[in-house]
């Protein structure tokens, strides 16, 4: 949902900065066009005989409005420059939330294998417990039943040498 998200709001930023970028073509191209104009009028005044006094005015006032013009055409330039370094940056941003989205996705992937083995190891541990607990108590009969079976052994000992040592004294 995020990556929709984001794959929207860098559409839209690059159809605004297309618009942006169209303005500013047409208003360079306008200014030109108005500089050239300027430029062939003050040349047609010049080549008329006129006073000086209203040429030399004519010319500081073209001067001034060439000024101008240039004075916009840069703030328009560092503003395209501007919105394309937005832009970049943007796609910059938009690059590394994806790759946080996979590592946190790889990170979650292996928060299950983690979880998936911890329970499988403490099922194994009880498994192994129970296990240990029947070897024990089996060993404890075991043990219980050649005890026994050595008691009877002595006692059948006893009693064969007690008839042994009986027909030998008698």
């Amino acid at each position: 949902h995020g990556d929709r998200q984001q794959k929207l709001q860098l559409e839209n930023l690059t159809r605004e900065f297309h618009g942006v970028i169209e303005k500013y073509s047409s208003l360079q191209r306008r200014i030109s066009s108005a500089m050239r104009q300027t430029l062939q009028q003050a040349q047609q005044f010049a080549d008329q005989d006129g006073e000086p006094n209203a040429r030399a005015e004519l010319l500081q006032q073209q001067r001034l409005e060439q000024a101008h013009l240039q004075q916009e055409h840069d703030i328009l330039d560092e503003r395209r420059r501007q919105v394309e370094q937005i832009e970049s940056d943007i796609i910059d941003v938009n690059q590394i939330m994806t790759r946080l989205s996979g590592l946190v996705h790889d990170q979650g992937q292996q928060m299950d294998f983690i979880e998936n083995s911890i329970e499988q190891t403490a099922a194994n541990v009880e498994d192994g417990t129970s296990q240990l607990q029947k070897a024990a108590r089996s060993r404890q009969s075991y043990r219980r039943k050649i005890l026994i079976l050595l008691v009877i052994a002595v006692i059948i000992g006893l009693i064969v040498t007690g008839v042994i040592v009986a027909k030998l004294n008698s």
